[in-house]
């Protein structure tokens, strides 16, 4: 069967990666983080917070990220407020 391009995610789609190390959460952050993301970034925000446990440290790496703008870095802000909420120090 063919795969079609809309099966496939775009190279520069907004992704997070969350690994647990120890006691801390490290969240790392690829693609490209801009308004016009906006509805892909909110789905990968949503299941961080979802899927992040509680009570661990928070770590956030942005190295991957290829671009961002104003709208992209409040995501990630509300995002981290979010995480903190759940009991998630950051560092």
């Amino acid at each position: 069967m063919p795969v079609t391009t809309e099966e496939i995610e775009p190279l520069h789609a907004p992704r997070i990666r969350a690994e647990n190390i120890g006691e801390a959460l490290l969240a790392k952050f690829s693609g490209t983080w801009v308004a016009g993301d906006s509805p892909a970034i909110e789905q990968c925000i949503e299941a961080l917070v979802e899927n992040g446990g509680t009570g661990l440290r928070l770590g956030l790496d942005l190295a991957g990220v290829r671009e961002l703008d104003a709208a992209g870095a409040w995501i990630i802000h509300r995002a981290v407020r979010d995480l903190r909420s759940a009991g998630h120090a950051s560092r």
